[in-house]
């Protein structure tokens, strides 16, 4: 056999994985996750959204005390950074759009404040605008799911205008892009 019909066996060859292998690493990447530091990079302090994000796609209850501790301190916090924000919009949406829809007003006025002339996204700059995160609305119970998937969100009561109140820079990136606008789809979906 030559070794380039060797390689294309070995390439066919598939490792079964089963629904409880799967289960059980996302479990000890939670507990990791539980534990771990939210460490940012030499531009952004932390990476709270990120935890945050993953705890609600996978059913963290919001009564952990982790999940607390990272909520308060995304909430307390100036939105800063087109990651940051787009990941804020997300979680917020996930967790409860119409509770969190004055912040996540806040993360679409950033947003729309930061495209650049091309249309793309960069870093973004802080701005401004009224944040009040108390809208009532039912709570829905923690459990994994799919992403924007099934019953369960709040019905959305109010719509939100956002307009821009400043150009951003000439150019960005395709990642700050991707970001960007999965958050702008979370803002649009929270009825902004």
């Amino acid at each position: 056999m030559t070794l380039a019909a060797a390689f294309l066996c070995l390439s066919l060859t598939q490792v079964a994985v089963d629904q409880k292998s799967v289960d059980d690493a996302i479990a000890r990447g939670l507990t990791y996750l539980k534990t771990a530091e939210s460490h940012g990079h030499y531009q952004i302090a932390h990476c709270d959204e990120l935890l945050l994000y993953t705890f609600v796609v996978a059913g963290v209850p919001r009564t952990d005390e982790r999940f607390q501790k990272l909520l308060q301190r995304v909430l307390s916090e100036e939105p800063t950074h087109t990651y940051r924000v787009s990941l804020q919009a997300m979680l917020l949406e996930e967790l409860d759009r119409a509770k969190y829809q004055d912040r996540i007003a806040l993360c679409a006025q950033f947003l729309v404040d930061n495209q650049c002339q091309n249309g793309q996204w960069s870093y973004g700059e802080p701005t401004k605008l009224g944040k009040d995160d108390s809208v009532a609305s039912i709570g829905r119970k923690s459990e994994p799911r799919d992403i924007g998937s099934g019953p369960g969100k709040p019905q959305v009561l109010r719509r939100i205008p956002i307009r821009a109140q400043r150009t951003g820079p000439a150019e960005g990136d395709n990642s700050y892009s991707q970001y960007a606008a999965l958050g702008l789809r979370a803002c649009a979906d929270a009825g902004i």
